[in-house]
């Protein structure tokens, strides 16, 4: 990390700076950081939709309805964990496409099933 920053701090212009920022791992955080939001406020939903749905749950009564809604709500929390992870952990990418397709591409094909499910849900 320390060879990093001498690395950056070294370079003379902003471009070359921001040139060696590119092959950080902090780079890679911050690029990762809106869809981490993005499901991490997916979560917060599910977790207060599942706390409601438990609190209102009559387990006295076996109701598969309500059980496979509970199972349901909690494999979708384990996702969203397991994607926040993921994109944590990562190792930093080696290569990058080329122009504004690829990358206009990238940000409508993750938001969109996210964006789908939710007005799904608000349909409903």
């Amino acid at each position: 990390m320390a060879r990093i920053s001498i690395d950056i701090q070294h370079r003379s212009s902003p471009t070359e700076r921001f040139k060696a920022l590119e092959h950080t791992k902090v780079y890679d955080l911050l690029a990762a950081l809106p869809l981490v939001v993005w499901y991490g406020l997916g979560a917060s939903a599910r977790l207060s939709g599942l706390v409601n749905e438990i609190s209102v749950t009559n387990y006295g009564v076996i109701d598969l309805r309500a059980i496979v809604g509970v199972i349901s709500n909690l494999t979708t929390l384990v996702f969203f964990g397991t994607l926040i992870a993921l994109l944590i952990f990562r190792n930093k990418p080696q290569a990058k496409s080329e122009g504004l397709f690829p990358r206009a591409a990238a940000i409508a094909g993750t938001y969109l099933a996210s964006t789908v499910k939710l007005k799904a849900s608000t349909i409903m």
